[in-house]
């Protein structure tokens, strides 16, 4: 499960971008962070069992970059023994929102498939690569990849940039369109 927050204060496109996110990872929460600390964050996180926070950062009123962070849970009573792993960020070219596209958001699809035939470059793969441990492998429907209803991660490289794209089993484009400039792990 992963528990979804912005930066301290986001700008409206980046909660909008929040909103898409959370429609294409699978047992996603949503949660409005307001003051909270990272170490807040992680008291959440165990609260909600989530096993990855993904927090996305505004630059200049746009998503700039999301960080990855792994939730070790060690008790649920004391929550200061608990640790969170900086797993890695992606820094971003830009996005593009579903409803800027007209696609519409991927309600109810719960499982994740990373499609990567067309990637072949360094910096696609190493997205490729923190994209599966950070995303796919913390998915509670991991083991079920094989079901038939779910969402396709697309991941291909244009050059200078990788580009994500999602859509459904059934080939319906849905939720946003993003450009990856760097990856920093």
């Amino acid at each position: 499960m992963f528990l979804v927050t912005t930066s301290r204060r986001p700008s409206r496109r980046t909660r909008s971008f929040l909103k898409d996110l959370v429609s294409i990872l699978p047992d996603s929460r949503r949660l409005n962070r307001g003051k909270l600390s990272l170490r807040g964050l992680l008291a959440e996180a165990v609260v909600h069992n989530c096993k990855r926070i993904v927090i996305v950062n505004t630059f200049k009123g746009n998503p700039g970059s999301i960080d990855f962070y792994e939730v070790k849970i060690s008790s649920l009573e004391d929550i200061s023994s608990n640790e969170l792993r900086f797993m890695g960020r992606i820094i971003l070219k830009g996005v593009s929102l579903s409803n800027e596209l007209n696609y519409s958001r991927c309600v109810g699809k719960r499982i994740l498939k990373i499609d990567d035939s067309e990637c072949s470059s360094k910096l696609c793969l190493e997205a490729r690569e923190l994209l599966v441990e950070a995303l796919v492998k913390a998915s509670s429907n991991h083991e079920k990849q094989s079901q038939s209803e779910g969402i396709v991660l697309i991941i291909r490289d244009r050059g200078d940039y990788i580009e994500l794209s999602f859509k459904t089993d059934s080939d319906k484009i849905c939720g946003p369109v993003i450009r990856i400039r760097k990856i920093v792990r």
